[in-house]
């Protein structure tokens, strides 16, 4: 059981960082990570992330949790993205 969720999980970080790279690879880095539920997400600076979380939200995106932008005095422009939750068709869906 433990073996089949670990293999569906790595197929959606693995589906979830090539829509990302495919979306926004000229803005972000991201990480995979070796284990877990979630991406860790670093825009280029000159990126206004917080902007970027209002017009999400305006659209019904909410980002909760983990970010890490300038206006937070952080030395990061980053946030941390959970995929687990999502399918396929969830974490594409616009």
């Amino acid at each position: 059981m433990i073996q089949k969720a670990n293999k569906v999980y790595r197929q959606r970080c693995h589906f979830l960082a090539d829509l990302l790279n495919t979306e926004l690879g000229d803005a972000i880095e991201l990480t995979r990570p070796n284990g877990g539920m979630a991406l860790w997400l670093r825009f280029e600076q000159d990126v206004q992330l917080t902007k970027i979380l209002e017009k999400a939200a305006v659209r019904g995106l909410k980002v909760m949790g983990s970010v890490y932008s300038k206006g937070a005095n952080a030395q990061y422009n980053a946030l941390r993205f959970g995929f687990a939750s999502l399918n396929e068709a969830g974490l594409t869906k616009r």
